[in-house]
């Protein structure tokens, strides 16, 4: 008997070694293969740019982040965030900051390999990737050889055509423009970020957009169901959720604008502190009334900022896409169709009865001065 309890736990020994052998190796890997991207993006482009668009949910992001999508040298990714929360729902945001972080940064280094701890091995296909048929890179060869897109082009035709392909496809059509675009709406401290503009390899730019939080609740209201994932992990910041009895009840959504709010001025304070010269000529916040107002006059300017050219046929696109007629598309979609952009942006005004708008400003009054 004893010699069978010595020989069991010598092959755990034996076995456990080799895990830990194993993980060694591969965590090694990991680390060379990033290594090797960091060199390749040295030395192979150096010219390559990385913007990262962060706001709120429902702040016009979407839209803003169509108007750089539709450039032909640009990739977009909308929100790879989404896939840490997803992973991690039942944390808070301030805890997941740092975890979607390093993702955005190895994005910005085409290391698609990045998403690989919160999609399983089987499903790391485009359509398992949050938002990507809006891309119009993942929409074209190198990412899809079986579509070329057109800005007539709705999210279902490159669904049905482009779903099944497999993400590494995404690194080559990375590799392929000279601007990474990131969108994200989950981060609401700039302290994790500031790593990403120190470091020269990514030439990072930084646009923040506001939205009037009058906006942002009647936008909110109408995609409830939707955003309660998301709501919920918000939340998740207040440490005595005890004494907030009305969980379910609009005096939480009140709540959640209050966070909401006070996060984007804050961003705003740590972004333009003195003492942070290293975010200087990286950052830059909009207000998405101004981009709905004067939308050729802020693209010119943030393209400008970017790096980018905007061509008379952009401009034409930009202009025919915030002077259509409606509200711009289903709600439920990220999909951006023509509207009557100033209209969008006011509409809350129509909306919102007087009691709600009163309530609102008594819990975001910090922010009306973004």
């Amino acid at each position: 008997m004893a010699r069978l309890i010595k020989l069991h736990l010598f092959i755990v020994l034996q076995a456990s070694v080799v895990v830990v052998f194993i993980f060694l190796v591969h965590n090694r890997g990991l680390q060379l293969y990033q290594k090797s991207l960091e060199k390749n993006k040295t030395e192979l482009n150096q010219n390559q740019s990385s913007i990262l668009i962060i706001s709120s949910w429902r702040s016009g992001s979407s839209f803003l982040g169509q108007l750089f999508n539709i450039n032909s040298n640009v990739i977009y990714l909308m929100e790879p965030g989404w896939h840490v929360w997803k992973n991690f729902w039942h944390s808070n945001a301030n805890s997941l900051h740092v975890e979607v972080s390093k993702l955005l940064r190895s994005l910005f280094l085409c290391n698609i390999t990045a998403f690989d701890p919160y999609i399983q091995p089987h499903s790391r296909l485009n359509r398992n990737l949050f938002g990507w048929a809006l891309s119009r890179a993942l929409c074209s060869p190198p990412a899809c050889d079986a579509y070329n897109y057109s800005e007539t082009d709705t999210e279902e035709a490159c669904s049905k055509a482009c779903g099944s392909y497999p993400l590494r496809n995404v690194e080559k059509a990375c590799q392929a423009h000279t601007h990474i675009v990131l969108k994200e709406v989950r981060i609401f401290s700039i302290e994790p970020l500031y790593s990403l503009p120190k470091d020269p390899t990514l030439n990072l730019k930084i646009i923040h957009l506001v939205r009037d939080p009058r906006g942002v609740f009647k936008s909110c209201s109408k995609e409830h169901s939707a955003l309660n994932f998301d709501s919920n992990i918000l939340y998740n910041n207040f440490k005595e959720k005890r004494n907030f009895l009305h969980y379910f009840s609009v005096k939480r959504d009140y709540k959640l604008l209050e966070e909401i709010c006070k996060s984007q001025v804050n961003m705003y304070k740590q972004a333009t502190q003195q003492n942070h010269s290293f975010i200087k000529g990286h950052y830059k916040m909009i207000r998405f009334e101004d981009l709905t107002k004067d939308p050729l006059k802020v693209v010119s300017d943030l393209y400008e900022f970017t790096d980018l050219t905007l061509t008379p046929k952009l401009q034409t696109w930009i202009y025919n896409l915030t002077h259509g007629t409606g509200d711009g598309g289903k709600y439920g979609s990220f999909q951006v169709f023509p509207c009557d952009a100033v209209h969008v942006s006011e509409s809350w005004k129509t909306e919102l009865s007087i009691f709600t708008v009163q309530q609102i400003e008594q819990q975001s009054y910090t922010s009306f001065w973004l």
